[in-house]
């Protein structure tokens, strides 16, 4: 009957199951590299999105750090206006000083402080406005992460792809939505060429434990890693290992104290010069040709160092 012809299907189908394993479902197309990687790191950032601490922190010190990159923004238009004024102002008394004396030489000193003045406040806001933009940058970033919108905005390590390597290329280690790109907060090249170096190449158990407990060690230190975000940006292009390695080892160039001791005399002359000039003593000649001493020896000491760190 009926019910004899499904036990002997049901009876059949476990033997076929038992000589050619279980039956699979057809393979679905490959998704794109971009879908593969957010798939493969969902099961790292899902966890992430269930816990509102670190979102809600990050959003606050974000909204923060926006404000205040808006306040020094404020700030820099407006010590830039009251630059040029004094710069208008210096213009004016020096004309009316040595073209129409009309006024003493000694009341462009006025004018001329006020501007050095204003030029020391405007640097420091300016660097105030460019810490706060970076600190601002770190907590989007990290937000990104959160929200699986990370993807294209760091740094996606194609430099270190090997299409030789044994899993690089189908694990997606590096390249665009790749789990360098994902892990990657190194402010320099050689932390960029260590964590390289770790995805693609096993570690000892020991190796892996310390990893971890720094990570751990880390993980609360979070006005450590905004110091470093904010800091070492500029270090990432100003300083490269191998040629500070290069400099540190090779022989030393000033093997005298000849040339500290030109550079000081020099500064002391060129000083002096201006002084005698300034009070009618000396002419102008000299302080000029001083000046261009000056720098020249300043463009020279700057060039050696752009040999090395740039």
């Amino acid at each position: 009957g009926r019910g004899g012809t499904a036990c002997g299907a049901r009876t059949a189908n476990r033997a076929s199951d038992a000589r050619t394993g279980p039956r699979r479902a057809p393979c679905a197309p490959r998704a794109p590299a971009d879908s593969r990687a957010a798939l493969s790191l969902r099961t790292i950032l899902g966890p992430m999105d269930r816990q509102a601490g670190p979102r809600q922190e990050y959003a606050r010190r974000l909204a923060e750090r926006q404000v205040a990159a808006s306040r020094a923004a404020r700030l820099d238009r407006r010590m830039s206006h009251a630059r040029l004024a004094a710069v208008s102002a210096a213009a004016a008394v020096a004309w009316l000083a040595w073209g129409r004396h009309a006024l003493s030489p000694w009341w462009f000193a006025i004018p001329a402080g006020a501007f050095l003045a204003l030029a020391f406040v405007h640097g420091r806001i300016v660097a105030s406005r460019l810490q706060a933009e970076r600190a601002a940058a770190f907590y989007d970033l990290g937000l990104a992460r959160l929200d699986n919108r990370w993807a294209g905005r760091g740094d996606a390590g194609e430099r270190f792809l090997d299409q030789a390597h044994l899993y690089a290329g189908d694990l997606d280690v590096f390249g665009r939505g790749s789990l360098f790109e994902l892990l990657c907060t190194a402010r320099t090249r050689a932390g960029e060429d260590t964590l390289a170096a770790w995805l693609r190449a096993p570690a000892s158990r020991g190796d892996v434990r310390a990893r971890q407990d720094a990570v751990r060690d880390l993980q609360p230190r979070l006005d450590l890693r905004e110091d470093l975000a904010r800091l070492a940006t500029e270090v990432r292009d100003r300083v490269h290992a191998g040629s500070l390695s290069a400099w540190a080892t090779a022989e030393p160039v000033l093997r005298s104290r000849l040339v500290p001791s030109a550079a000081a005399l020099l500064a002391g002359a060129t000083v002096l010069s201006l002084g005698l000039w300034w009070a009618g003593l000396a002419a102008p000649v000299v302080a000029v040709a001083c000046l261009a001493a000056e720098l020249a020896f300043l463009l020279k000491a700057d060039t050696d160092d752009h040999v090395y760190f740039v």
